[in-house]
């Protein structure tokens, strides 16, 4: 008896130990859950019309990022491209034979005008001089004429000193008209010259909108010829192929495959928002058991939490979490798998359970009316 009470004792004190001292896992449970993978599956759609002239469409057929699936003719888009690039080519040996040209007529212009300044100094000389000889010889006329009032000059010496000044007098007239001349023709040629220049700068502009015309329609042609060649977006594998032949015509906006990503798998869990919010958190570890495969014979899914949603959806906090170790012996992982997850969100004593227990049961009773 006595032994019986010591024994009951001990067991006793270690149950009140551990209620009181110990800690116990709380856990966070919910059986919509599911494996994903972790980007979403990506269709390949034609970006133009035109015939199909090679394929490459295989049906689970791995691929890498820019492989060509589907290439579409582009053989008139090529042949426009290469005519414009051959136009483009040659320009830039037209606009240098343009500037050399304007170079030169620029330096012939300022040597026109050196040799201009130079010649209408030289005839203005000569107009002075005449002009003073003119002076010179009607002064001689004059005193003739005074002379032969007095009779100190006869009328043949008169006569032949005022021809001398009227023909003085119109050599000098004919000098300055000369000048005049002069200054209007190389106005003119002037005028040609710069003429000529503005020409070939005209056309030299011409030119150059003429090559940004060219470059702009070669890129949109490259553009177009791209657009005809369709490309895996992703690394992946070809869920999906349409059943394409070489020679057949393909729509813009046509279907023609879809690469599903590599095997990056992960898990989406959708919570309540009571057992979630504030509770679970990035890191915590988790485990998944999966339908169809018994968790006592095949054993769980090692996780740890990587996201917490922070809106609801349905009604539901949706949850991301990374698997975090080897997966069961015997269990094809796979995108759409389903199970149950659970997270442990806490360690609390197993009194401050029964206490949160009770408190939760309180809540839900019914007040009676005094």
């Amino acid at each position: 008896m006595t032994l019986g009470v010591a024994a009951g004792a001990v067991i006793a004190a270690v149950w009140a130990g551990w209620f009181l001292r110990s800690r116990v896992s709380v856990y966070a449970v919910t059986e919509s859950a599911r494996i994903e993978v972790e980007r979403a599956a990506h269709p390949v759609q034609a970006s133009a019309s035109g015939r199909v002239v090679s394929l490459n469409l295989a049906l689970d057929r791995w691929v890498e990022v820019g492989d060509p699936l589907v290439e579409l003719d582009a053989e008139a888009l090529r042949l426009d491209r290469a005519e414009k690039r051959a136009r483009l080519a040659g320009i830039p040996a037209q606009l240098a034979a343009l500037e050399k040209q304007i170079a030169a007529k620029q330096a012939a212009l300022q040597e026109h005008r050196r040799a201009t300044a130079a010649h209408t100094a030289e005839a203005r000389a000569r107009q002075r001089e005449a002009d003073a000889v003119a002076g010179f010889t009607e002064a001689e006329a004059k005193r003739a004429t005074l002379l032969r009032e007095d009779g100190l000059v006869s009328d043949v010496d008169l006569a032949r000193s005022r021809s001398e000044g009227l023909a003085r007098r119109a050599a000098a007239d004919a000098q300055r008209l000369a000048v005049g001349r002069l200054a209007a023709e190389q106005l003119m040629a002037e005028r040609d010259i710069e003429a000529d220049v503005a020409e070939l700068e005209r056309t030299a502009e011409e030119l150059r909108t003429q090559k940004g015309s060219l470059e702009a329609s070669i890129a949109a042609a490259t553009h177009q010829i791209e657009l005809r060649t369709l490309r895996a977006p992703i690394a992946g594998q070809l869920g999906e192929a349409a059943p394409l032949q070489v020679g057949a015509v393909l729509e813009e906006g046509a279907r023609v495959a879809v690469v599903v990503p590599r095997r990056e798998l992960r898990v989406v869990a959708d919570f309540p928002p009571a057992t979630v919010v504030g509770r679970v958190r990035p890191g915590q570890p988790g485990w998944m058991r999966l339908d169809g495969f018994p968790w006592v014979q095949y054993g769980t899914l090692p996780l740890t939490v990587t996201g917490v949603g922070s809106e609801l959806r349905d009604g539901k906090v949706r949850v991301e979490l990374r698997i975090a170790g080897t997966p069961p012996a015997g269990v094809p992982l796979q995108h759409g798998l389903p199970g149950m997850v659970e997270v442990e969100i806490e360690r609390i004593k197993p009194l401050d359970l029964v206490v949160r227990a009770a408190g939760r049961a309180l809540q839900s009773a019914p007040v009676e009316p005094l």
